[in-house]
């Protein structure tokens, strides 16, 4: 797996060395931290990298992770970070919702906490993974935008003993924090803004997934492109739940409108398949998948 991974930023293989899910990714350009198994390909100017590489090689792992989790509000930090000592490194098996209904009623962002309890219950959720049933468990199916790995769970248990190889790619750290806590078997977690490149080598993925993610994406064409570069000659790509970008949808990100989403995947894609989310009028909601070229 470590062969088809790479910086976003100078393309070069990356060298992943780790123990106990604590270690370093090395590339040609950076040395980046690896945290719980979350490899974390992100820059930024104030060097936090360099701190956690650092507390990586001193061992202090715990201050690792709540280094790691700097970003996020203070509640849900402390939150998180408790219940990772209690569940994690005291072993005691609370269940997972515990976590999420704490954050939800602690807040902020309680409506995004709600959506993760009720994200399996919705219909284009469960409609996405029946599509992925046939999968073989010699493809690499990249997630982006995976969340705490909802998905990746369905999956998991659809396609069982054959799972494939999932790469799991979200910019947010405390959520995949988060899953790491929630799946038992875990895939190839990546801290990474995916507007700066896929972190994979070009064609190397069977399969690419958008699921309730590519609206919130500002640079579509960019990232469309890079999903071609990263898909073998006919490999799918599935962009599940979109929004059109009018006044009604914007609360739920930066939409675009179906015509031009085709204009967009049409110099790597073809057989492309659009479909409404639901017959109600009001869901303004769509899917399109297609096929590399």
């Amino acid at each position: 797996m470590q062969n088809i991974l790479i910086c976003p930023y100078c393309q070069s293989t990356l060298l992943i060395k780790s123990s106990k899910g604590f270690g370093t990714a090395k590339c040609s350009c950076d040395l980046y931290p690896v945290i719980e198994g979350i490899i974390f390909l992100q820059k930024d100017s104030l060097k936090s990298n360099d701190l956690l590489v650092s507390l990586i090689g001193e061992k202090r792992y715990l201050l690792t992770v709540w280094a790691a989790l700097s970003k996020s509000s203070r509640i849900h930090r402390i939150v998180t970070f408790l219940f990772y000592l209690i569940s994690i490194r005291f072993k005691v098996n609370l269940p997972f919702s515990i976590l999420l209904f704490t954050l939800k009623f602690l807040g902020p962002s309680k409506s995004w906490f709600n959506y993760l309890i009720n994200r399996q219950k919705i219909g284009h959720f469960s409609r996405a993974v029946k599509l992925f049933k046939d999968t073989e468990d010699s493809e690499v199916v990249i997630d982006v935008g995976c969340g705490i790995g909802h998905f990746v769970k369905e999956l998991q248990s659809i396609t069982d003993p054959k799972i494939p190889t999932i790469i799991s790619i979200d910019q947010n750290m405390l959520t995949l924090f988060m899953a790491t806590m929630f799946l038992t078997k875990k895939p190839v977690l990546i801290c990474s803004n995916i507007e700066d490149g896929f972190p994979i080598k070009s064609h190397s993925a069977s399969q690419v997934l958008f699921l309730d993610s590519f609206t919130w994406i500002f640079g579509k064409s960019r990232v469309l492109n890079e999903a071609g570069r990263v898909l073998k000659k006919n490999g799918r790509l599935s962009i599940i739940n979109i929004f059109p970008a009018t006044p009604k949808t914007k609360p739920w990100g930066y939409g675009i409108a179906s015509n031009k989403l085709r204009l967009l995947l049409h110099n790597n894609f073809n057989d492309l398949v659009y479909t409404k989310n639901s017959r109600d009028s009001k869901d303004l909601g769509f899917s399109m998948w297609a096929r590399k070229k």
